[in-house]
């Protein structure tokens, strides 16, 4: 399954650990210079989150930060 590691907000530094679903990193990688924004779970933790794209500063935005939490269901 694979990783995403996003910031847990726009001004932090700080990532978290996801492991993904197939179908949930599809969402996520459209293209290095698009912006996206989706719902993926953590599959480690259960935990649903609202994540977007992010500039990594290479003019890209290849970089995801997490918009919010969404409660359990």
């Amino acid at each position: 399954m694979p990783i995403l590691t996003p910031r847990i907000s726009k001004n932090s530094q700080t990532r978290l650990r996801m492991l993904l679903t197939d179908a949930d990193i599809v969402a996520c990688a459209k293209s290095f210079s698009d912006t996206w924004r989706t719902t993926v779970t953590d599959q480690n933790t259960g935990r649903r989150y609202v994540v977007e794209s992010a500039p990594c500063g290479l003019r890209c935005h290849c970089d995801a930060v997490i918009v919010k939490e969404l409660a359990h269901a």
